[in-house]
Formats: structure tokens, sequence, C-alpha cells
């Protein structure tokens, strides 16, 4: 079985299931949103593809391919390079999803899909608390780690953990998962849910801002003492304005592009990206502006076709700006 990808004034492409699936993941959110599928073509072949009546039935003349598509299918290809290395080298090259975990309290915060692998590398053994940023995939569908983590199926006890969020963020994970919550907290019980904007966890303060209230994306402002740190875990932009982010340790900021361009040369400010994503430029008079002592950029994507060896390299001409690393442990 083959997926076909046939696109007006493109070359014809053959996809295997996986690498069909591939493209649809690394897709940038704002094309994810267009809720694009890979379907099996059952018995086609290259030689049947060649026939008239075969074109007819996947031409029309009427619609035209946004470049954005053309672009993306084309430049994927680009992102082997950095996949390959990745594979080649493993350890720091490798990157699983944004997640952040909290040791002095036991919390994490976002379950990607692979956060069980996650947990398992860095030998994360206890959660206590847990909280999810906002309702986009890759920052929900591994909250099936809630199951190990608060129930014993075999002696069929609970052990619930605190979820922590915002009204409006548990409303949306609820209606694109099927109200997972109601499902871990009334029928497994291993979850306890908690509406809020503010948790504090022994000395712990914890703030819950929507950044943006048109995607209800959560900053989390973390203080002890006179320490603070800002977790500002996806789609930054915009920066809202907000008293508590000045004086900062350290700001913890996501999906920033070092230079403006993208792994096939398309300039970020040419995109739809430019609204949700920031350059290193931008995210220094951030720093500058709210006296920020350091920053550490995460989510870092195959998009911007650099990996783990060249931020290390870029590190040395910066002013404590740090590029995340799988397994990065953050000393406050």
């Amino acid at each position: 079985m083959e997926h076909l990808l046939h696109v007006q004034n493109m070359k014809k492409h053959y996809l295997s299931s996986q690498k069909a699936k591939n493209i649809l993941d690394s897709l940038p959110k704002t094309l994810k949103r267009l809720n694009f599928k890979a379907e099996p073509i059952l018995d086609v072949g290259k030689n049947k593809l060649n026939s008239s009546e075969d074109r007819k039935t996947i031409k029309n003349e009427n619609y035209i391919i946004p470049d954005q598509i053309t672009q993306w299918i084309e430049k994927f290809g680009i992102c082997d390079d950095i996949l390959r290395e990745a594979r080649r080298k493993g350890g720091r090259y490798e990157r699983l999803g944004p997640s952040l975990y909290i040791d002095d309290i036991k919390m994490l915060i976002n379950t990607p899909e692979d956060i069980a692998v996650a947990c398992n590398r860095q030998r994360i053994s206890e959660v206590k608390h847990l909280s999810i940023s906002h309702s986009d995939p890759d920052h929900v569908r591994g909250i099936r780690i809630v199951e190990k983590i608060g129930c014993d199926f075999i002696k069929g006890t609970s052990m619930p953990i605190g979820f922590y969020a915002l009204p409006e963020v548990i409303r949306d994970i609820n209606q694109m998962n099927r109200d997972c919550f109601k499902y871990y907290g009334d029928v497994l019980h291993c979850i306890s849910v908690n509406e809020t904007p503010h948790i504090k966890i022994d000395n712990i303060d914890i703030d819950l801002i929507n950044n943006n209230p048109s995607r209800n994306i959560t900053f989390y402002v973390l203080k002890e003492h006179e320490k603070k740190v800002i977790y500002a875990c996806c789609n930054p932009k915009p920066f809202a304005h907000n008293d508590l982010y000045f004086d900062a340790d350290i700001l913890i900021i996501s999906m920033v592009s070092d230079d403006g361009i993208l792994n096939d040369g398309t300039k970020l400010m040419d995109t739809p990206l430019k609204d949700e994503i920031f350059t290193l430029d931008e995210v220094i008079e951030l720093k500058n502006y709210y006296r920020i002592k350091k920053i550490i950029v995460t989510h870092i994507d195959e998009i911007w076709g650099k990996s783990y060896g060249y931020y290390k390299e870029l590190e040395k001409e910066l002013d404590n700006i740090l590029f995340a690393y799988d397994g990065m442990e953050i000393m406050v």
C-alpha cells in the first residue's frame, strides 16, 4: 500500500505510509489547523498513473496549491539531514517533545507524546503535580502518563496527582480530547483537577498567565524567595506585557529563529510563522527590556535546519543566551 501525493505543476511523489505520516507531523501549526490527512490508495502502480483516465480523477484545474504546501513538501528532504545526524549521534542531538520538570516540587509541565520516554531517560520516577499550557497536540497527547502515575491497576487503588491549569485551557483540552479530564478525574481517579491562575506548592509560587487569549496559551512565572523563572513554552508572540516578567533570573522561551532564515532559505518574515515566533534579535530586545539575566531557548524545531552542534557554537557569540537540549538541568 502506498500513499500518492499529486500536486499540479509538481512531480508526482510516491510516499510510504510512514513518510506521509512524517510530513503531516512536521507541518507547522499554522498548516496543521487546515486538517490535512493522508489516505491510502490501493493498488496504485507507477504505470497506472500514466493513463489519462487516472489523471482526470485526481486533477482539478480550478484548484491552485498554495506555495506554503509545495514548499513544505520540497523542504522535508532538507529536514532529513538534521534527522539523520540526530539518529547517528544521538544524545543531545536528539529532541523529544517540549516539557519541563521542576525537581524541587516534583511537578511536570506539559505531556508531549513521548513524555514517558523522556521521563525514563532522565530517571524521573515521581510526579506529584502536573500542568499543561495549552491544547496543542504536541503538549497534550502524552497525558495518558497519569494512568501510570496516579493508578495502581493491579491493586485497584488510586493515588491522584494534582492537575493545575487555567479554566479556558481545561475547556480546550476537554473539547479536543473527549472530556479526558472527566475520565482521568471522575472514572480512574488518577488526577485531581484544579482550575486556577495561581499555584503554591511548598515555597514556590507559580502564576499562570494567558499570554494569547485567542489561543489560550499559558506562560508560567515561578518564584521562590528572590528567584524568578519564566516559562514561555510555545508560540510566544505576542509577548503581552506583564510586570511579573521584570527582573527574572531566567526566561525559558520557545521556538526562536536565530537568524530569521528557515531551513530552505525562506525568510521567517515571509511566512505566517512571523506572527508566532521571535527572531533572536527580538528576544534580545525582550531580555534587555525586562532586565532578564539569562535566556534559554527551547522547543527547537527541524524547520530551522540547525543541530545541537550549531547552537553550541552560536552560544559562544551571545551574552547569557543558551539553547536547550533534552535532559538539560537548570540551576537557579
